[in-house]
């Protein structure tokens, strides 16, 4: 709130003078704003969540969201300017009067089902509006839908926030680095569709289903899932239907259909959705408009997917099936297929005591995009250097900007190089705290490859940073010593220096929530490698609940932590355990890194392992399918 509170009466642009601060919003802290020159007012957003504040990237953030400025729609609450400046990135858009969806929820309960398909129907033309032309939502939820109040007192819903926390979630996952990235996934949890919780990729399907969680909670006074974890939310919706709206509504004529639409706006198989904005504005004119015979021809919810031919020779298709898998057990050499499940399981492709450890890549030759990043940050450097000095704070702030980004991109060895300019800079300025330039040398040469220099540097980062207010660097630094530990398989001290990250973290999870996340898992895994497995999954399911909300979906955090499950329970030999957490992994681990992946391959071996013993006829059918992919049959 006191940061926030800075820059009352500040004038942004020249132009707009800050008035007052109004609250925090999903993507960055919210103001009243008046111009200087005619007095009118507006509302102005700083953007919070901008990926580490990194200068070039807010100026190519401010260069894609031209996109969703040039929204213009009676039903999106439309930013007409922006603005890139020392404090961030600046939105501006008209100062409207009302309130959100959410705070009329909360005073109503519920609204009159009239009422619920008169806001529906607006909101939905707005979203088809934006379809059309390729934007998505991405977070749409009851406070992103603001009610204007107008002069013949009607609803009047804008939808905010168009498509900046997707864009600035996009920005952000290229910004990450060795330990863990703070930011939230974008969205808000009960909203979320299914595959936008496992991080895979989303199109306007996504944006439906969310909009089918609103049809549902204007009608009924809550979401429709509701649970006390990201997990819990993400089985409910994979496995259980919501409350049948018709049960917890008084009877009307308009329910049943108003159900149906949002049934199937909330399926968890996106296929199974609709597949259009359109077809459901198309849907809700037919709801209050059309008589029993025109909604049962004309309306999409009625119509049935079409059958696949293969169906109609089911029958043919099991005797095939029995009777190949006759043949592979009668002809087929069982003793060369069946040895390697008869013995543990083992994967050679991909060392497991290795999971959690930073695989580097060096990246030297970077993508055009990366490639103006560096370019923007190296020759604004150089501008510093000839008009002021390389001594200057306004140098230095732009050097640390560029080792951020090289650090991030791959180029650990030119990251060294720059880190050993700054440090001589510093050695005279000190703008930058002496441990978190060594936090940063440890993470490059650990990077590198060098791994005595990195634990020495890491070790200086320990004895420097005692106050309380470098505990993420601290954090950096005991994640880089215990990986250099674990790479040497000395687990005692990897689990020593490990713990030490756990309780550091875990004293302060509030303010270091993907930390925290981070560090129950890597002890976690150490304590499965030491067999320690009771307190290992305790850790993991800490890992898991704590990632789903703070790390994110989209990245190989939850993807490894399900994994690292997995290998747990087959330690125990709980095999059904372990077969669920694989099918948690691997659409997530699919969507970051290929189905070729060496680690993806490692899920698919361990899964078909676990089928050849939990379902031979399965497995079977697999083998004469040759289907290398048996996840698709424990589905």
């Amino acid at each position: 709130m006191q940061a926030a509170n800075e820059i009352i009466a500040e004038i942004i642009a020249q132009r707009w003078q800050i008035l007052e601060y109004l609250g925090e919003g999903s993507m960055g802290y919210v103001y009243k704003a008046q111009d200087i020159e005619t007095g009118k007012v507006i509302i102005l957003k700083l953007i919070k969540s901008s990926p580490a504040n990194n200068l070039a990237d807010l100026e190519i953030l401010a260069k894609q969201a031209k996109t969703f400025i040039a929204l213009n729609h009676e039903n999106i609450a439309s930013y007409y300017d922006m603005c890139v400046c020392d404090r961030g990135l600046f939105l501006f858009c008209d100062y409207l009067t009302g309130e959100s969806l959410s705070s009329l929820l909360s005073k109503a309960g519920k609204l009159p089902l009239e009422r619920c398909i008169k806001l529906c129907e607006q909101i939905i033309v707005g979203l088809e509006y934006a379809h059309e032309r390729g934007i998505l939502h991405g977070d749409l939820r009851p406070s992103n839908i603001f009610i204007v109040n107008d002069q013949f007192n009607t609803d009047e819903p804008k939808i905010v926030d168009f498509g900046f926390m997707r864009l600035i979630d996009r920005m952000t996952k290229t910004n990450k680095q060795h330990g863990s990235s703070t930011h939230p996934i974008f969205g808000d949890a009960p909203y979320m569709s299914p595959e936008q919780r496992l991080g895979q990729n989303i199109d306007e399907r996504s944006d439906l289903y969310s909009f089918g969680c609103l049809m549902y909670e204007v009608a009924c006074g809550k979401p429709p899932f509701i649970s006390k974890s990201a997990m819990e939310t993400t089985y409910k919706q994979k496995h259980k239907a919501p409350t049948e709206l018709e049960q917890l509504l008084p009877i009307h004529p308009l329910l049943n259909r108003y159900q149906l639409i949002a049934n199937k706006l909330l399926r968890p198989n996106a296929r199974e959705r609709y597949q259009s904005a359109f077809l459901v504005r198309q849907d809700l004119d037919l709801l209050t408009t059309a008589k029993e015979q025109e909604w049962q021809k004309k309306a999409h919810v009625l119509k049935k997917p079409t059958i696949s031919v293969l169906s109609a020779y089911k029958w043919q298709f099991v005797l095939g099936t029995i009777s190949l898998a006759i043949l592979i057990f009668l002809i087929c050499p069982l003793v060369s297929i069946i040895r390697p499940y008869c013995s543990p399981w083992t994967d050679k492709s991909f060392d497991n005591n290795k999971l959690w450890l930073f695989q580097a890549k060096s990246n030297e030759k970077l993508s055009a995009k990366l490639l103006e990043q560096r370019d923007f940050l190296t020759n604004k450097l150089n501008e510093i250097g000839r008009e002021k000095s390389k001594s200057s704070p306004d140098y230095t702030r732009i050097l640390f900007s560029l080792i951020q980004f090289l650090l991030a991109s791959g180029q650990f060895n030119e990251a060294l190089t720059r880190l050993s300019e700054l440090q001589n800079i510093e050695t005279a300025n000190k703008s930058i705290s002496p441990a978190e330039l060594y936090a940063n040398i440890a993470f490059a040469q650990y990077a590198s490859g060098d791994l005595n220099s990195a634990e020495q540097s890491a070790r200086k980062v320990l004895e420097m940073s005692q106050s309380n207010n470098q505990i993420e660097i601290k954090i950096t630094a005991l994640k880089v010593l215990g990986d250099i530990y674990s790479e040497r398989s000395d687990i005692a001290q990897a689990e020593h220096i490990y713990e030490q990250m756990y309780n550091l973290a875990k004293t302060n999870r509030l303010n270091n929530a993907a930390e925290y996340a981070y560090s129950n898992a890597l002890l976690a895994d150490i304590w499965r490698r030491e067999n320690k497995l009771k307190e290992s999954e305790q850790l993991y399911k800490e890992a898991i609940d704590w990632g789903g909300n703070y790390v994110g979906h989209h990245g190989l955090f939850l993807a490894k932590a399900f994994y690292g499950l997995a290998l747990l329970y087959y330690q125990q030999g709980n095999l059904k355990a372990a077969d669920f957490q694989l099918k948690q992994a691997f659409p997530i681990a699919v969507a970051k890194l290929g189905p070729n992946n060496n680690f993806v391959n490692a899920i698919k071996s361990l899964a078909d392992y676990i089928l050849f013993h939990e379902n031979i006829f399965a497995w079977c059918k697999a083998k004469i399918e040759n289907k290398k992919n048996t996840l698709l049959t424990l589905n």
